[in-house]
């Protein structure tokens, strides 16, 4: 229940931020998590989602040193 919880936190958060592939990826994985889905189609959906974030980190830095 706690990676569930995470997830619904992460999907809001992505939902106010604009971060749409995010929001809908998190969305995904809550659900199936719900539905009780095969691990193997849930771990390539969490790797997509390090991706996500591994994208939304870089460009949160791009913007902070845009503003220096």
């Amino acid at each position: 229940m706690a990676v569930r919880h995470h997830l619904h936190r992460l999907n809001g958060t992505a939902q106010l931020l604009g971060a749409v592939r995010l929001h809908d990826l998190a969305a995904q994985l809550e659900q199936d998590l719900v539905d009780n889905k095969n691990s193997q189609g849930m771990l390539a959906n969490l790797r997509r989602m390090e991706e996500l974030l591994d994208e939304l980190d870089n460009e949160a830095q791009r913007i902070v040193s845009d503003g220096n």
